[in-house]
């Protein structure tokens, strides 16, 4: 039987995710996009497979699910988004600058009594959702670290 690193089924995944991303970019572009209304919280029926984000110890941080260039991350942990690296790491070093080379992306949060919920992003390349989901993992393991 054929075992993989956690680290190889990822990028198995990802890259599975990529060509699934760029069919449907090319059906969408032959067949015209619908037009999308987002809300606070974006309306996406059907999901990906669930994936998930995990301690190096093997601990749920978090799951996410992708769906053409969208993707939504269920934080499984109470995280509070005022614990470091979120807004220092995460959001100044990956999330802002993603926005400024693509003025399409869309970031959005779920917060609730300050503990981090889900997370919401749209319009990411393959590139693009292979760097938030390894900076996200790492950066919920750190807060993960610091809240106990």
């Amino acid at each position: 039987m054929l075992e993989l690193t956690e680290k190889e089924l990822l990028k198995v995944i990802l890259e599975e995710q990529l060509k699934i991303s760029q069919k449907l970019d090319k059906l969408l572009s032959e067949k015209g996009t619908p037009e999308i209304n987002f809300t606070s919280k974006p309306i996406i029926k059907e999901w990906g497979e669930e994936t998930s984000l995990k301690t190096v110890s093997g601990e749920v941080l978090a799951v996410y699910y992708v769906e053409g260039n969208k993707m939504k991350i269920k934080v499984k942990k109470d995280l509070t988004v005022d614990t470091s690296p979120f807004n220092t790491f995460f959001i100044n070093r990956i999330i802002e600058p993603l926005k400024r080379q693509n003025k399409e992306v869309v970031f959005d949060l779920l917060i609730d009594e300050g503990n981090l919920k889900e997370l919401f992003i749209h319009n990411l390349d393959g590139r693009q959702m292979k760097e938030v989901i390894n900076s996200l993992r790492w950066t919920l393991e750190k807060m993960y670290e610091r809240g106990r």
